[in-house]
């Protein structure tokens, strides 16, 4: 447990976290673009841009066309994220 600037009651300290963490977790949401590019998702994981399009190509991750553009929603991005096996 981080150590406070201000003295909290020991029963509400807890849900005070929670609460920042998931404030937190809502600010950085609202900071992401609704879609993302191969390039975006290259960069994001370290990956070559080359890599990151054959990810799309076999359909690994959800795209959606957006005109002549291949683009992965940024929800989609996260499930994929979160379905990758630990290392």
């Amino acid at each position: 447990m981080t150590t406070s600037v201000f003295s909290l009651d020991p029963l509400i300290e807890p849900l005070a976290q929670a609460v920042i963490t998931r404030a937190s977790e809502l600010l950085a949401e609202a900071s992401e673009p609704d879609f993302l590019s191969a390039n975006d998702i290259a960069l994001r994981c370290g990956m070559s841009e080359r890599k990151a399009y054959e990810l799309l190509r076999t359909g690994e991750m959800r795209t959606v066309k957006i005109g002549r553009h291949i683009r992965v929603p940024i929800a989609a991005y996260h499930e994929w994220r979160r379905n990758l096996p630990s290392p």
